[in-house]
């Protein structure tokens, strides 16, 4: 006989926590900061309002990585290749 589980942990997600992927002291304010989480690839950058801020590391437009980022006064940016 299996014993019950109470509904909240059996509905628990790992992808919908905050975990945490980075010291604040150890990151370089002025350009983007690439990390990775349960083997996805992430970016850690901080904006113009000095808010730090963590997006998939893919162009939302090409769906691909992205090998080239850059901060524009707290902007993040891609390049484009080709």
């Amino acid at each position: 006989m299996m014993p019950e589980i109470a509904k909240d942990q059996a509905s628990f997600s790992w992808t919908r926590q905050w975990y945490p992927v980075a010291i604040v002291e150890d990151l370089e304010a002025s350009k983007p900061t690439p990390v990775k989480l349960f083997g996805k690839s992430l970016v850690l950058w901080r904006d113009a309002d000095k808010q730090w801020k963590c997006f998939a590391d893919t162009c939302p437009h090409r769906l691909a990585a992205n090998l080239h980022h850059t901060l524009t006064i707290g902007t993040f940016a891609v390049f484009a290749a080709g």
